[in-house]
């Protein structure tokens, strides 16, 4: 019996760069998400990625889909996962043949019948195991809080109160922010936050450039 390599034409430079290999999941999760969306992928790269799946749940030669039949699977695979990468359909059908998916064995082989249905069963099986990944990886990798002084928090502030005084004197209109009246307060510009709006009425009709003047 014929062996598929030899009708799917893939070089042997690239059967061996795809050798197996333990799979880190976590690490090729985070890697797979940065290749290419499927969306913005040529149909070659994802002909070639079909014919990386097939080798690996094992179809034949005579059982491979017909022309017809992989424009319709590759058509499928736009509609469907446009906002997934071309790494993670590998990685997906490489965890479902290690039996990493929720996923029955006889659920992963493909019976010699590579269709859509097939597909997106491995797919969406994937899909819901890569939604709890994301919420581990977000929690194990959490994104930095930046933590101010009160120095620094008190200069945001008064940078805060100059914008707002400089839209004012362009006519626009907006209510006076707290921590304008908590920060002209702690400067004692004014006695409480109460008078913020005769305070810029003043500063208005003074015709003032500024409030805080920058060093």
């Amino acid at each position: 019996m014929e062996h598929i390599s030899k009708h799917l034409e893939i070089p042997k430079r690239e059967l061996q760069k795809h050798e197996p290999k333990p799979l880190n999941v976590g690490k090729d999760f985070l890697v797979a998400r940065k290749s290419a969306l499927i969306k913005d992928t040529h149909e070659a790269d994802i002909s070639v990625v079909l014919k990386y799946i097939m080798l690996k749940v094992g179809m034949r030669a005579q059982n491979l889909p017909s022309k017809e039949e992989k424009e319709i699977i590759v058509s499928h695979i736009y509609q469907n996962y446009p906002g997934n990468t071309i790494g993670e359909i590998r990685l997906a059908f490489d965890m479902a043949i290690t039996g990493s998916l929720n996923l029955k064995q006889d659920d992963v082989k493909c019976y010699e019948n590579f269709s859509c249905a097939y597909f997106s069963s491995i797919m969406n099986a994937y899909l819901e195991w890569a939604k709890e990944e994301f919420k581990q990886t977000m929690k194990e990798d959490p994104p930095p809080v930046e933590i101010y002084t009160d120095e620094q928090l008190d200069n945001l502030h008064r940078g805060w109160t100059e914008e707002f005084y400089q839209q004012i004197k362009k006519g626009i209109v907006k209510e006076v922010p707290d921590y304008t009246r908590a920060i002209l307060t702690k400067d004692k510009l004014i006695d409480d936050g109460g008078q913020a709006e005769m305070f810029f009425t003043w500063k208005l009709g003074n015709g003032a450039e500024n409030i805080y003047k920058k060093d």
